[in-house]
């Protein structure tokens, strides 16, 4: 274990010293883009009319706050890889998983779980956005790129990537193509409206749904 652990530190202490193949990345300083987001912002919000908050006995608001025991779940890899066979593969993932019975889209509370997969030869592009991701790479190989410095880095089967929020990342599939398991709090953001993501301009926008 001690040894698996040296190993993820290395894969982010290693010198990087080859930009070569680093593409153009989101500027996270540019004014515009933040003024963008800000009038965006406000536009959806016109219309927009507040309600009137209730109060309740703090022994309603303790009640109210329990929830039931979760239990174990299970997911066999057959099924996924069957649904792989099928489904859309768009740049951002392919599937996500979901517990029977708890908040849409999460494996846990605030959590979820999502498979992407990235098709021989094809390269995602570089975003930033609000959430982290906790990579595995479940199958095939490629480069991975992270940090607004950062070269590309090999990337093989069972390679644990932890990409911070705000942290600029792309990937590139190999000949194999890549196959990712992807942990991430994008949920808790939804949940606190932080969700925020880089639109194809570069600028941040805060994401909500329609209603």
């Amino acid at each position: 274990m001690s040894a698996l652990l040296q190993g993820v530190a290395l894969f982010f202490k290693l010198p990087m010293t080859d930009d070569r193949d680093r593409p153009t990345l989101p500027d996270l300083r540019n004014n515009e883009g933040c003024s963008m987001t800000a009038s965006r912002v406000m536009a959806e919000a016109e219309g927009q009319q507040a309600e009137e908050g209730r109060v309740i006995l703090f022994e309603d608001y303790l009640a109210r706050s329990l929830r039931p025991p979760a239990g174990p779940v299970f997911w066999p890899w057959a099924k996924i890889r069957q649904a792989l066979q099928t489904a859309p593969h768009g740049e951002r993932g392919t599937l996500a998983l979901e517990t029977p019975g708890g908040s849409p889209g999460t494996v846990t509370p605030g959590l979820s779980l999502a498979v992407q997969v990235i098709r021989p030869g094809e390269q995602t592009s570089p975003h930033v956005h609000s959430f982290w991701h906790l990579y595995v790479v479940q199958d095939g190989a490629g480069k991975a790129g992270c940090g607004s410095e950062a070269s590309p880095r090999p990337i093989v089967r069972g390679d644990i990537l932890l990409v911070p929020a705000f942290c600029p990342h792309w990937f590139c599939a190999g000949g194999e193509g890549l196959i990712l398991l992807a942990l991430q709090n994008l949920p808790q953001c939804a949940d606190i409206g932080s969700l925020v993501r880089s639109d194809v301009d570069g600028s941040l926008i805060i994401m909500y749904s329609k209603s």
